[in-house]
C-alpha cells in the first residue's frame, strides 16, 4: 500500500473493477494459511524434528501452483517446472537420513 501510494498506482485502482473470486481467494488464503496451517504447523512441531517441519515453507507454494493449473487452467512454465523439481530434491535431502534411519538434527 505504502509503495502504491508512492508511485501514484492507487489512484488507478478501482474496487469496482475486483472480481469477486479474487475476494473468495483471498479469504480463502487467509483462513487456511493462518489457521489451519498455522493449527499444523504446531501439531506437527511436536511430534517432528524443525527440520522436517519447516519443508512446509517449500512446499506450501508447490502445492498452490499445481492446484492453480488444476483448478484454475493456469499455465506453468518451464521455469516453474525446475522449480518444482529443485524444491523436491530439497525436500528430498531434508529427508533421507530419515529415510536411511539416521536422525536429522
Amino acid at each position: 500500500m505504502i509503495l502504491s501510494y508512492a508511485t501514484d498506482d492507487i489512484d488507478r485502482f478501482s474496487a469496482a473493477n475486483v472480481l469477486p473470486e479474487s475476494i473468495y481467494s483471498l479469504v480463502y488464503l487467509a483462513i487456511v494459511s493462518s489457521l489451519i496451517t498455522f493449527l499444523a504447523f504446531q501439531w506437527l512441531i511436536r511430534v517432528q524434528p524443525p527440520a522436517i517441519v519447516s519443508t512446509y515453507a517449500y512446499v506450501n507454494p508447490m502445492i498452490a501452483t499445481l492446484l492453480g493449473w488444476s483448478l484454475a487452467d493456469e499455465h506453468i512454465g518451464f521455469a516453474q517446472i525446475g522449480a518444482l523439481l529443485i524444491i523436491l530434491t530439497g525436500v528430498l535431502f531434508v529427508n533421507v537420513p530419515r529415510y536411511w534411519g539416521r536422525s536429522s538434527t
